[in-house]
């Protein structure tokens, strides 16, 4: 008899750390997506940075921030190179200074700022909401 409680009692021992350490390894993975989605954002503000610098047009650099963005989930884009004050458009775009005020030899900046939204365990009862920044400046070299 006091061989099967000790067996009760180390299963429920089992069953509770288990627990936590399945909530930790969740945990882990999503801040892991999270780290992964910065580093596109990154990734795609420095090549949007680039292609400014390099004479495209706003809406060119618009289009290769988009194409570099596609692993971010539920981004929503249009061709504005102004953001969308009402908080629609994911990520945020924004070109400083726009195409008609650029000069050769001025910084160009391009800020990507985007909304990520992570549930974490058991079907997303630990929420959480992460604005994730890029940006990256760059001299302009030639005009469009």
């Amino acid at each position: 008899m006091r061989e099967c409680r000790q067996r009760g009692q180390a299963i429920l021992e089992f069953a509770l750390v288990a627990s936590l350490l399945l909530m930790l390894l969740i945990g882990i993975i999503a801040m892991g997506f999270v780290f992964s989605w910065h580093q596109v954002l990154n990734n795609a503000a420095r090549e949007g940075a680039r292609a400014a610098a390099t004479g495209k047009t706003d809406a060119q650099v618009i289009t290769d921030i988009n194409n570099m963005i596609t692993a971010l989930p539920g981004r929503v884009t249009d061709t504005d190179p102004n953001p969308d004050p009402t908080g629609t458009r994911n990520p945020d775009i924004q070109i400083s200074p726009l195409q008609a005020s650029r000069a050769v030899g001025n910084p160009v900046t391009v800020t990507l700022i985007y909304r990520a939204d992570v549930g974490v365990a058991f079907g997303g009862i630990i929420r959480r909401n992460y604005q994730l920044r890029g940006t990256a400046t760059m001299r302009v070299e030639r005009l469009p």
